[in-house]
């Protein structure tokens, strides 16, 4: 069987059991091969570094949105933790106020409880000490009406025994005298 060979334009007869070949298309064959394989070569290189670049793009791309999300995040978490520290300042702030208040109130009420104590302690004993007044300068009177009535009681006993003393005395006296 015959087959007729074209490459780059020129043709060429080859038989079925012919292994020779022109050196022009043997040439032309492995320029075509060559080419062939550099284009192949080619293609895979430029399919390598558009591969190469793609992934450095994408590398970098996420490395700039992910560094951004990350500084983003930083500064949020930053600004979160200010607050924080804020809100927990102002709750101590507001605490220790209230607890002053408190304090203030308390030691005020515990001032007031004292001075009432002292004021009713001083009254008390202010009471006390005129109802022993009262009660002694009654006694007293009440002791001295008693004592004068003694005294009378005392003073007429006396008077009529000094009186009957005096008479009997007298009598006596006078008997004495009348004797001679």
């Amino acid at each position: 069987m015959n087959v007729l060979i074209v490459y780059n334009g020129i043709y060429s007869g080859r038989f079925k059991n012919s292994r020779r070949v022109s050196p022009i298309v043997d040439l032309l064959r492995r320029q075509y091969f060559r080419q062939w394989r550099d284009n192949i070569q080619e293609e895979k290189d430029d399919r390598q570094l558009t591969q190469y670049a793609i992934d450095h793009y994408n590398r970098t791309i996420k490395r700039k949105i992910l560094l951004a999300w990350n500084n983003q995040m930083i500064q949020q978490i930053l600004i979160e933790n200010e607050n924080e520290m804020k809100l927990n300042k102002y709750k101590q702030e507001k605490n220790h106020y209230s607890l002053q208040i408190i304090y203030h109130q308390w030691k005020q009420r515990t001032n007031e409880q004292l001075r009432n104590r002292f004021l009713h302690q001083r009254s008390q004993r202010f009471y006390e000490q005129n109802l022993l007044r009262k009660i002694f300068s009654q006694w007293k009177e009440h002791h001295h009406f008693d004592m004068r009535i003694k005294v009378k009681l005392i003073i007429k006993k006396y008077s009529i025994a000094l009186l009957l003393f005096s008479y009997s005395n007298d009598k006596l006296f006078g008997l004495i005298e009348c004797v001679p």
